[in-house]
């Protein structure tokens, strides 16, 4: 619940690698969640293919804009 939590103290403008963390965890909650389920219908598939793009797209991103050495 932390997590949850975080997002209204957290935001691009006061943090913004600190923001782009708290989605990647959002989204690989999601992904988590999908992976977990015992039984998948057309629906939860398709929901956790999108999911599973988000979560790559998002780690992209971030690829191509290094953390600064601090």
């Amino acid at each position: 619940m932390i997590i949850y939590a975080a997002h209204n103290i957290v935001t691009v403008q006061s943090c913004p690698l600190g923001y782009w963390l708290l989605r990647c965890i959002r989204l690989y909650l999601e992904v988590d969640m999908y992976a977990a389920l015992e039984v998948h219908t057309s629906d939860t598939i398709s929901e956790g293919r999108h999911t599973v793009k988000a979560f790559s797209a998002l780690m992209k991103v971030r690829s191509w804009h290094p953390v600064p050495n601090l």
